[in-house]
């Protein structure tokens, strides 16, 4: 999910991360392009 996405669901960084168990600034992270998601977080 990208943060358009994420926005339009109105849903926080915390709120998805959550939802995929992992973190904040994992979120953060993916959304800002500094790091590719990883599979198992997509799985």
């Amino acid at each position: 999910m990208n943060l358009d996405a994420r926005l339009k669901q109105g849903m926080t960084q915390d709120d998805l991360a959550k939802k995929v168990g992992t973190t904040k600034s994992y979120i953060s992270i993916i959304e800002n392009n500094v790091k590719q998601v990883r599979f198992s977080t997509l799985q």
